[in-house]
């Protein structure tokens, strides 16, 4: 009898382990989901400022580039 109540509990160790992974995975796979959305719409936004607020300020190259990395302001000359 103890070896038929060791092996139930095992499967049912091994079941609980299989729906703890699937779980997880369902949890990562809608993670994914969201965060790809997220960049979407970032780049989205990141192309509308350049298109219209850089546009109207000298920046280099490098400052545009550096405002994309970091997300920090820099000052910048506005052009006349």
């Amino acid at each position: 009898m103890q070896k038929k109540s060791k092996n139930n509990e095992t499967l049912t160790q091994k079941i609980e382990k299989l729906l703890k992974e699937m779980e997880n995975k369902e949890i990562n796979h809608q993670q994914s989901k969201e965060s790809s959305s997220l960049w979407k719409e970032n780049d989205k936004l990141q192309r509308w400022f350049e298109k219209t607020w850089l546009k109207c300020y000298k920046a280099s190259p490098v400052e545009k580039k550096r405002i994309r990395a970091t997300g920090k302001e820099v000052p910048f000359k506005k052009l006349k």
